[in-house]
């Protein structure tokens, strides 16, 4: 089902530029200084952990895919700010920049921009066109086979969620040309990105073969090609998995499937978390999780996003999680389908497992626009 028209937004709810307005004057300015203390850092922990694996023994590698998954992750979160033409003054620069930090977790640039800032942006929480982690309703469930229902079920917990990711995401969605880019110059420029990458991957396999046999390091070629570039890959895809999931999934997050109920507000104010980890780790991978104020203003670099997140806070009281590990449990037992009729998550048994999410005088009670 595929959407040419914006549906008009709910009166009731604050516009975009209303809750922009909240926003302080230097969210959208863009710094080089600020970019390059970010991406140099990231980029030299990423290269610095591929040597590490190149002049060790097999033996000591699990530690260092870890290592080297985590630098992928933290160069894919600067790859997407780049990809939204953020995150350097320059627009040569932020494709350049995107399409080299892509490059451990797999991503062509084009089809990224498509999936992720056209249709994911345009569309959060909105199910018929918003693709990341949109749950199921029971009858749409109930449709499915076994096997299909099991492969619902791997995907929503935790050990499943790099296999989701590389299947329903990266590949179906990222990969593939979609149906909807009918213009012939956009589908070639799609695959020309995915040629690219695979070129690119191509020449970093090499690479890293021949430091390899430089440095003599103990492996043969397919153990290095899988130690530094497939396993780092996806755990990398993994980890983005688990922050789309904790961005988008909570009790008392709403999803929808008709489009009068939709709204900016509902999808980009109350379909986005807010999530704190502990210990500045929200600061150390690049203030990602200050998503609510990035899905308000995607023009917000992640630098400028804490003090952004902060007066949405004050102002528009977005959905806030302090993450443990016993609350993403809970998330996790509670979020599995969604009634999309009565605005409450379900269990994959049809039970109903939250409140009601969707509650006008509550949306209208926090706001100042009633």
């Amino acid at each position: 089902m595929l959407f040419t028209r914006r549906t008009p937004i709910n009166p009731h709810h604050p516009n975009a530029g209303q809750v922009r307005a909240v926003f302080p004057p230097f969210a959208h300015v863009r710094r080089w200084s600020r970019a390059a203390a970010v991406w140099l850092p990231s980029a030299a922990f990423y290269l610095l952990s591929l040597a590490a694996i190149l002049l060790t023994s097999p033996w000591a590698w699990p530690p260092l895919i870890l290592l080297t998954s985590l630098a992928a992750a933290l160069l894919f979160i600067l790859a997407h700010d780049a990809a939204h033409d953020v995150l350097t003054p320059s627009r040569w620069a932020n494709q350049l920049l995107a399409r080299l930090s892509f490059l451990p977790a797999w991503h062509p640039y084009t089809g990224w921009v498509h999936a992720h800032n056209h249709v994911h942006h345009g569309w959060t929480n909105f199910q018929p066109r918003d693709y990341v982690w949109a749950p199921l309703s029971l009858a749409e469930y109930q449709r499915l086979s076994p096997v299909g229902q099991a492969w619902v079920r791997l995907c929503r917990y935790w050990p499943g969620f790099g296999l989701y990711y590389l299947v329903e995401i990266l590949w179906k969605k990222i990969w593939l040309i979609q149906p909807e880019v009918k213009r012939r110059k956009a589908r070639l420029r799609w695959l020309a990105d995915d040629l690219l990458l695979v070129v690119m991957l191509l020449a970093q396999g090499w690479g890293l073969v021949v430091l390899a046999r430089y440095w003599q390091t103990p492996a043969p070629a397919w153990a290095i090609i899988l130690a530094a570039q497939v396993l780092p890959m996806f755990f990398c895809n993994w980890f983005v998995a688990l922050i789309t999931y904790l961005q988008h999934t909570h009790p008392a997050i709403p999803w929808f499937q008709k489009s009068a109920e939709w709204s900016f507000y509902l999808g980009q104010v109350r379909g986005t978390t807010h999530t704190h980890f502990p210990r500045g780790i929200n600061g150390w991978i690049h203030n990602v999780m200050e998503h609510t104020a990035h899905h308000v203003d995607p023009r917000i670099p992640l630098y400028n996003l804490p003090e952004a997140q902060e007066n949405l806070d004050a102002t528009h009281h977005p959905v806030k999680h302090v993450f443990t590990w016993r609350s993403f449990s809970y998330t996790q037992r509670v979020c599995q389908l969604y009634d999309f009729e009565n605005h409450c998550w379900l269990s994959f048994g049809g039970e109903p497992t939250s409140s009601r999410t969707v509650e006008l005088p509550l949306v209208l009670a926090k706001s100042s626009f009633t």
